[in-house]
């Protein structure tokens, strides 16, 4: 079984490939924040929070760009599919990832950034979209 290379990823949000615009992608969990710990979660070593963290192109110029679906759609829930295996379709040994999404602004920098003199480098934005659907939910096209 091979390993999740650095090199390639499949990320569909709204339904759009978006692997030209993004440059990290990362499901991340941490310990619930909740002020309600359920006796089931507690009984589970306690409640995990998800989330979808990116890191981005900023093209607000692009109408039908990342930015700007995260500009215009904060607050709004999306679906998520990753792969990082870069497969097309998931399988037992190259799965994909789902999850529902709620798009959040950035923390901090939204728009903008510092000088390069490199023609192709290109100012992004990180992100971390809380899952609202929990933990992503393991597809093996099954």
């Amino acid at each position: 079984m091979a390993a999740i290379k650095k090199n390639i990823l499949r990320l569909t949000i709204e339904d759009e490939e978006r692997k030209f615009e993004v440059s990290k992608a990362v499901f991340t969990n941490k310990k619930s924040e909740s002020d309600f710990l359920s006796f089931g979660d507690a009984e589970a070593g306690g409640g995990r929070d998800w989330a979808l963290d990116l890191t981005f192109v900023q093209d607000p110029g692009d109408p039908d760009s990342l930015w700007n679906l995260m500009y215009d759609h904060a607050g709004e829930e999306t679906e998520v599919a990753a792969n990082f295996y870069g497969a097309d379709t998931p399988t037992a040994t190259e799965p994909s990832f789902t999850a529902t999404c709620r798009i959040a602004l950035p923390d901090g920098d939204a728009l903008g950034g510092e000088a390069d003199a490199s023609d192709s480098a290109r100012q992004v934005v990180s992100v971390s979209w809380p899952s609202t659907s929990g933990k992503p939910e393991r597809d093996t096209g099954v």
